[in-house]
């Protein structure tokens, strides 16, 4: 009881439910907050999952993923690539990828849903097809676009799962030929990554200059 009511003067309510066919339902209600709510098999699992919810609470952390369980990384390509293209009859490359990309079957998976086996899957299936230079930029595009929708969308995501430290990248190169390998900083991005974050932000910044000139 005395707990109950130090949350209520917080703001804070902890309930729990047990619903018809016998799982237990908690959810927290805090000021100023979002709803966090989860079902579990029993009660004592239920108070396990409030008290470490309490404690992000209570720390100021907590973390809203809502959105990336409603957003697909379908919706996240064609979101970055309609803000890029300000001129819709121009031919470019980069807004013609992101589109095939995103009619893929992995752009179908919620962002809080997909895993680096599913980015490697896609991987091997376009190796099939493309060369591994194409892969390669593919691969580092979807990372970028992750990077840029947590940074500006902010769009809360666990991890960025597509980027060199969870996903394999195919070597480039010829067979016989000589491949140098691209190397990873210690924060887990690779060179080839910085370059493609880099060709993206030259193409913000000339699709915004032109907007601006239009205006």
């Amino acid at each position: 009881m005395k707990k109950v009511m130090a949350l209520s003067a917080q703001g804070e309510a902890v309930s729990y439910t047990q619903l018809e066919n016998g799982p237990w339902q908690v959810r927290i209600r805090r000021f100023g907050f979002p709803d966090q709510f989860k079902t579990f098999d029993v009660k004592k699992m239920a108070k396990e999952w409030a008290t470490l919810r309490e404690a992000e609470f209570h720390k100021r952390e907590l973390t809203d993923y809502r959105e990336g369980d409603r957003t697909t990384l379908g919706q996240l390509l064609l979101r970055y690539r309609d803000e890029l293209q300000v001129d819709r009859l121009a031919d470019n490359s980069l807004q013609h990828r992101l589109g095939k990309i995103a009619r893929h079957k992995v752009a179908e998976y919620k962002m809080t849903a997909l895993r680096p086996t599913h980015l490697a899957e896609y991987r091997n299936e376009r190796l099939k097809v493309v060369k591994p230079a194409t892969v390669v930029a593919e691969l580092s595009y979807i990372a970028s676009v992750i990077k840029h929708a947590r940074t500006e969308w902010d769009i809360a995501l666990p991890r960025n799962v597509a980027t060199a430290e969870f996903v394999k990248r195919p070597k480039i190169g010829a067979e016989g030929e000589r491949t140098r390998r691209l190397e990873k900083t210690e924060l887990g991005a690779s060179e080839e990554e910085r370059l493609f974050e880099a060709l993206l932000r030259v193409r913000e910044k000339k699709c915004k200059k032109k907007h601006q000139i239009w205006l």
